[in-house]
């Protein structure tokens, strides 16, 4: 399960407002027990918000995922749709 899972139920996972703002794009497994990196596309103005609230975001994402499974977020701004 990649960030292909996450998108249908993104807005469930981080809310409306983070929802608004940031898409997943990319999750990368992380090496031996370490876990992957979740890339987020995010609009310009927003990526302070979504560091200042990464380690939710992270929790979030690991609810949904299974304990572990992200322990990075990596920020890329851009136009989200």
């Amino acid at each position: 399960r990649g960030a292909g899972a996450l998108e249908p139920r993104w807005r469930e996972i981080v809310g409306d407002q983070l929802a608004r703002v940031t898409r997943p794009q990319k999750l990368t497994k992380g090496r031996g027990r370490a876990g992957g990196t979740l890339e987020l596309r995010v609009a310009g103005p927003a990526a302070l918000l979504v560091q200042h609230q990464s380690a939710d975001i992270l929790k979030r994402v690991n609810l949904f995922l299974g304990e572990g499974a992200v322990d990075k977020l990596r920020i890329a701004q851009g136009p989200v749709k």
